[in-house]
């Protein structure tokens, strides 16, 4: 009997795997084609190769600051420069005016201005995202049933109103951040239920995006962070696991070293609080309700019914005793919903910028829905 089921089995593994893999290389084509449709609806392959710059939003500026900052790092080692030009000139500084994705993209591009660089370098980093999300699913040890789903909704929220609207401006620096942060929690899931080399790279390699992308999302991490080890790290008698969190967490700040340095030397540097232009007149409800936030009827429905999917979602992970992934992934989403709701309705956390926070919060709410859209019809099925 075991031979028979054995080789039974054998076959629907396989075709599992083989749909597994061509469901996931079609979700990846079509958030690669939604990418190519950033350069253009007819022709976007010429004009994401080209040397055409982006215009949009605040890109003309990365692409200026980007340039210099690759020419004083292959100079100096560092990205701090003094631009003369515009008036008297002023000091490029990572916390005034700093770039450090386009830096990149002219680096690797070959020093010097290179708008073909940066545009490939746009697309590439677009397609960070299903993976990161992918990442943190499995991560988490959901099937890849649920992955699939989190997944795609996690492009429909990247290709969201908001999060398309930062990206074509210039400032989806935030969003990347939070989606490291997000594959930063399945990494270190994965570490406390497996540890091993692969799963110590994980959280480092995740931590040191966050870093990257903004450093200013700090707090949220180190408060999932914190939760994580409170609940995870009393389970690990053993030294080692510990020596090798620590290791993972300092290392990925190690490495952003020389900017992080030049960004505490300027602080002083900084730009003003942005202008709170989401801030409510009335606090109640309705108006919260109809805040311009959600973007339309439409995206406010979305959000609704992902964040009410995603309470079920947070019942079976207690109830099949993944309390750590079930305590990160409930402290992301409700954290991340309450400072964006009370961003557009205090003005002193408005000024800071928290109405972006309503994308993390959906990516966080995302991996909870997943369970719930795969996990609840077979439960009922039986039932």
């Amino acid at each position: 009997m075991a031979l028979e089921s054995t080789t039974t089995g054998a076959p629907k593994n396989w075709a599992r795997c083989c749909l597994a893999a061509v469901a996931v290389a079609g979700l990846f084509a079509w958030h690669g084609w939604l990418t190519l449709g950033l350069f253009g609806d007819s022709y976007p392959w010429p004009n994401l190769t080209n040397e055409e710059p982006v215009l949009s939003g605040r890109h003309p500026q990365h692409q200026y600051l980007g340039c210099i900052g690759a020419e004083a790092i292959a100079k100096t080692g560092r990205p701090c420069a003094y631009v003369p030009d515009f008036q008297a000139g002023f000091p490029k500084t990572p916390i005034f005016n700093g770039s450090r994705l386009a830096e990149v993209f002219y680096y690797l591009g070959g020093i010097g201005h290179s708008p073909r660089a940066y545009k490939i370098g746009l697309a590439l980093t677009c397609l960070l995202v299903p993976l990161l999300v992918a990442l943190a699913a499995r991560g988490m040890g959901l099937d890849w049933a649920s992955t699939f789903v989190a997944t795609t909704l996690g492009i429909l929220i990247w290709w969201g109103p908001q999060c398309r609207a930062a990206l074509e401006a210039g400032e989806a620096d935030l969003q990347l951040a939070a989606l490291a942060v997000l594959a930063h929690v399945g990494a270190l899931v994965r570490f406390d239920r497996r540890p091993g080399f692969w799963a110590w790279w994980g959280v480092w390699f995740t931590s040191a995006l966050a870093w990257f992308f903004q450093p200013l999302v700090l707090p949220i991490s180190l408060t999932l962070v914190l939760v994580y080890y409170l609940g995870a790290g009393v389970r690990h008698a053993h030294w080692t696991w510990h020596l090798a969190l620590i290791t993972a967490e300092a290392g990925a700040v190690a490495v952003h070293v020389p900017w992080l340095i030049d960004w505490v030397e300027y602080w002083w540097l900084r730009l003003p609080l942005p202008s709170p232009n989401d801030l409510l007149p009335h606090r109640t409800f309705q108006t919260i309700w109809n805040a311009p936030l959600w973007c339309g009827a439409a995206e406010r429905l979305f959000a609704v019914l992902l964040l009410g999917a995603a309470v079920p979602g947070l019942l079976i992970l207690y109830a099949r005793r993944c309390r750590p992934t079930a305590r990160l992934l409930g402290l992301g989403t409700a954290g991340l919903m309450s400072l964006t709701l009370l961003g557009i309705a205090w003005e002193p956390l408005g000024q800071v910028g928290t109405a972006a926070f309503l994308a993390p919060a959906l990516w966080f709410a995302a991996l909870l829905a997943s369970l719930s859209v795969t996990t609840l019809p077979v439960l009922l099925w039986r039932r």
